[in-house]
């Protein structure tokens, strides 16, 4: 995957019981589960799993009671959000980045 200056790399934590706004993402998103596990629409994650996202991908990442997660993440362009109040954040800039 070729990177641009526009790519964001994170340690994103999510705490137990978490559930992020269903989202897509103009470019492609990187994920690799460094610790706990979350899921999505698509499966159940865990430590050492690798996702590839692009904008064909609506998902909702959540975790459960008792279950947190640190993922390392990287985006090529901001995350869209596709549902509910959370789009509101699509208005600032080229949308949003964790």
């Amino acid at each position: 995957i070729e990177l641009s200056n526009s790519a964001r790399v994170n340690l994103m934590y999510i705490t137990q019981g978490v559930k992020i706004p269903q989202h897509t993402h103009k470019g492609l998103e990187s994920t690799l589960v460094l610790h706990g596990g979350f899921s999505d629409e698509e499966g159940h994650y865990e430590v050492g799993d690798f996702l590839l996202k692009d904008a064909s991908v609506k998902h909702s990442p959540f975790t459960k009671e008792g279950e947190e997660c640190l993922c390392l993440t990287v985006l090529t362009e901001p995350m869209v959000f596709t549902q509910g109040v959370a789009r509101i954040f699509n208005r600032f800039g080229q949308g949003m980045y964790p």
